[in-house]
């Protein structure tokens, strides 16, 4: 399961991978052309989407870091699916 935390940020638009705007809903990181971008949004009290709905988006680095993984790999050569701590820590070199 995945658990949206309050920190997370939530955006009324939905711009491709690769775009400037979209950036990781948890740690702020523009996510990248190549990437698998988890999606998310919000829906109303009949479980539909509406003008009100919010997307939140989720980088593979965060990603791993809650655990998920699709098919066993990932563009981010760094990360290595069979020997990942699914406690990753966001603090990175990069700042990301």
């Amino acid at each position: 399961m995945i658990q949206v935390l309050p920190t997370d940020t939530s955006f009324l638009y939905s711009p491709d991978s690769g775009h400037p705007d979209c950036i990781c809903s948890r740690c702020g990181a523009r996510i990248r052309g190549h990437e698998f971008a988890l999606r998310m949004w919000t829906t109303n009290e009949r479980d539909e989407m509406d003008e009100h709905s919010r997307e939140y988006r989720y980088c593979e680095r965060c990603q791993a870091g809650m655990g998920i993984i699709f098919f066993d790999r990932t563009s981010d050569p760094d990360l290595d699916a069979d020997n990942f701590d699914p406690f990753y820590d966001q603090n990175t070199e990069d700042g990301i």
